[in-house]
């Protein structure tokens, strides 16, 4: 059986608690399952940005270095 297929993360019930600035960062060609974790985590923490590395998967910062270090250093400049 695909293991990433049957992974569905439930997020904390907690995670509305975090009020830190804090980046949520998927490739634009990871999982299904991932991708759909990313947004969860988004949603449920109050100050979360996400942002999805185009041609990336889940090591996003090895496939589209550029792009990774560019999302990063927005998100601080900004929080």
């Amino acid at each position: 059986a695909d293991l990433e297929a049957q992974w569905t993360p439930v997020p904390d019930p907690d995670l509305h608690a975090i009020r830190q600035p804090t980046l949520v960062i998927n490739g634009s060609q990871d999982s299904d399952a991932r991708l759909a974790a990313g947004r969860k985590l988004s949603e449920a923490i109050p100050r979360a940005n996400r942002h999805e590395v185009p041609g990336a998967a889940h090591l996003a910062a090895l496939d589209n270095p550029r792009e990774w270090i560019d999302a990063v250093l927005r998100f601080t400049e900004t929080e």
